[in-house]
């Protein structure tokens, strides 16, 4: 029988879900000041430097490691701070972020030859359904290069969790550490050679944005993913998913209130179409990859 999860565990989950919501509200907001790709390699800096501490624990196939820290961080992370970057509000783009499950369904099917029964099929064609919903709408219309880049930085993370699943060795703390290490050069590589007036930026950068910087660096990066691999090592990864799967709420509600984010009913209902599908991928998916934050 299934382990019932604690009141205490149920509110911690909801506190992952919150604190990520906060965090893409946050780096909505920073990156009024802060050039994406420098932003995210900042973001990096500060949790690799946070997780120096635990460096010995790094361990197993390095060439694995290095794949997986190489898509998940500097190429997961471009698409989604150049999509924040583009974008006007955040409800669109943060829904469309969770296109990485019925993403990770479909590259399942086509990569490991799993089975895609009914249910899992039909979560796929609502989630797509509800974004391409959302993208017609005239207020998402004119932020459509946004929706592309974060759903291209869904399809990314879709691909880790293959790699992931495919590796059993890779731990947790050993992905996030990596991925920090490997992250941060590499964003800061690409803000040296793509964007401009980094110095100025820094100067300018207002106590908010460095405070939403070390948000998404520390409390966002390590305490929410700490907790949630303490959590999905406790109980089924399909039963904390619908606790998690309220970071678009968190997110929607907060934009809407602090960035004066504009809802239409179609954003809504596309909204509601495309995380039904999410739901009902996690649900139906025997084996889910742990989720993720931004």
């Amino acid at each position: 029988m299934a382990k019932p999860i604690a009141p205490w565990d149920a509110a911690a989950l909801l506190a992952i879900a919150l604190i990520w919501g906060v965090n893409n509200v946050l780096t909505m907001a920073a990156l009024e000041y802060f050039p994406p790709m420098l932003f995210a390699g900042l973001r990096f800096l500060l949790t690799a430097l946070a997780l120096l501490p635990f460096i010995s624990a790094a361990k197993g196939r390095w060439r694995t490691l290095l794949l997986i820290a190489t898509l998940s961080g500097p190429v997961h992370f471009a698409f989604v701070y150049a999509g924040f970057a583009a974008a006007d509000d955040v409800t669109p783009v943060v829904i469309a972020a969770q296109l990485w499950i019925p993403f990770s369904v479909a590259l399942a099917a086509f990569v490991l030859g799993e089975r895609v029964g009914p249910a899992r099929a039909a979560g796929v064609g609502l989630a797509f359904a509800g974004v391409a919903a959302m993208a017609f709408d005239p207020l998402v219309l004119r932020q459509l290069w946004a929706l592309v880049l974060i759903a291209s930085a869904a399809l990314v993370w879709a691909a880790v969790s293959i790699l992931i699943r495919r590796s059993p060795g890779a731990t947790p703390l050993s992905i996030q550490i990596w991925t920090a290490w490997v992250a941060f050069p590499a964003l800061l590589g690409a803000s040296f050679l793509s964007e401009t007036g980094q110095m100025a930026a820094i100067s300018a950068a207002s106590w908010p944005a460095w405070a939403a910087l070390a948000f998404a660096g520390l409390v966002s990066s390590v305490g929410a993913n700490a907790l949630l691999f303490k959590l999905v090592q406790t109980y089924e990864v399909a039963r904390t998913t619908p606790y998690l799967l309220s970071t678009p709420v968190f997110s929607a509600a907060l934009g809407v209130v602090f960035l004066g984010d504009a809802l239409t009913v179609q954003v809504v209902l596309g909204g509601v179409l495309a995380m039904g599908g999410v739901a009902l991928c996690a649900f139906a998916e025997r084996r889910p990859p742990k989720s993720a934050g931004v």
